[in-house]
Formats: structure tokens, sequence, C-alpha cells
């Protein structure tokens, strides 16, 4: 069984809001990091538990190379024209911030070109709209900064599916499995 990475490229598309949608900051990497391992449980779910093993050990090396408080900093905090955001629940007050729902990042490639990163909804609250605020919020970010396009890229097909709904296109399909190009 093969893994594959998908790189997708943003389309405009219209969305609805309703989260509380607000920068990270360094007291929500312990959130931050739980999802990124959620969403890496959730390509086992897919894949099977012979992948268990891998997807672990990506998780992991993701989480200590590039959500260390350190590089955090510098990548998203400290940067200029990148950023990162937490989705949140509101308490019984709409004013009062909840829990941790999701996430997302961006990094600034180019002047007219941005990586979407780390994008991760809790595994419990998926399909309910969360992603696609978080992608909205983005979106919107991307556009005031003059980013004419997105790219990321993901070995979830069910990720890649959300993607596709809300106006990705996939441009490249690569096995990593031999590391080529397969379409």
């Amino acid at each position: 069984m093969y893994l594959q990475v998908i790189f997708i490229v943003m389309l405009p598309h219209i969305f609805t809001s309703g989260l509380l949608i607000r920068q990270a900051n360094v007291q929500d990497l312990p959130s931050i990091r739980r999802l990124i391992k959620q969403s890496f449980d959730a390509m086992v779910d897919f894949y099977g538990e012979d992948v268990r093993m891998r997807m672990d050990k990506q998780a992991d090396n993701l989480i200590e190379q590039s959500l260390s408080l350190e590089v955090f900093s510098k990548e998203f905090l400290d940067k200029e024209n990148n950023n990162f955001w937490v989705a949140c629940s509101r308490g019984d007050d709409s004013s009062i911030e909840g829990d941790i729902m999701g996430c997302v990042g961006v990094k600034r490639v180019s002047p007219s070109e941005a990586e979407l990163v780390r994008m991760a909804v809790r595994r419990d609250i998926r399909s309910k709209g969360v992603g696609s605020q978080l992608l909205k919020e983005l979106i919107k970010y991307c556009k005031d900064t003059q980013v004419e396009s997105v790219f990321l890229e993901t070995g979830n097909p069910l990720a890649a599916e959300f993607y596709a709904r809300n106006g990705f296109l996939v441009v490249k399909n690569y096995s990593t499995a031999f590391n080529e190009r397969i379409t």
C-alpha cells in the first residue's frame, strides 16, 4: 500500500463565518501538537494498522522539528507574511474563548505564492465546518496580502477530498513509496 502526496493550487471560493478564529500564540502549542498528532492517526484509520509505525514516526518528527517553541515562533509568530490560526469554541458568553478545535498555517514562498501547512481539526468535530472556516481565514489573509496561489501537500485522501470540495485543484500526484510522479 502506497501513501501519496498531492499538490494542490487554490481557486476562489465563498464561505460563511461562525467560529472564533484567531491568530495562534505560544500557549496554543500543546493543543496544536495534539491536533497534528490526531491528523496522522486519521491516516492510520484510512490506510490500516500496517502504516501506524510510519505515521507515528512522521508525526513525532514533524512535531519535534516544526512545532517546537523555537521553530514555531520563528516560522509563524516572528516572520512577516507567515501566519498561523486556531479555531476556538465559544464559551457560554460569546466573548469567552473555549477549546481549540482546529488549526492551520500559511508560509509565504514568494511574493505571489504561499504554502498551506499544518491544517488539522479535532477528530470528534470533523465535517462540521471548522476546517472550512479556517480555510476561509487563510484565503482572506492571502488575498489581503496579494498572494495569487496557495499550494499544499497531503498524503491523506480524506483531506484531499476536503480541499477539492473547497475549490482546490490537484496539479501533481506523487507516490512516496518510489518518490516519482504518478500522474
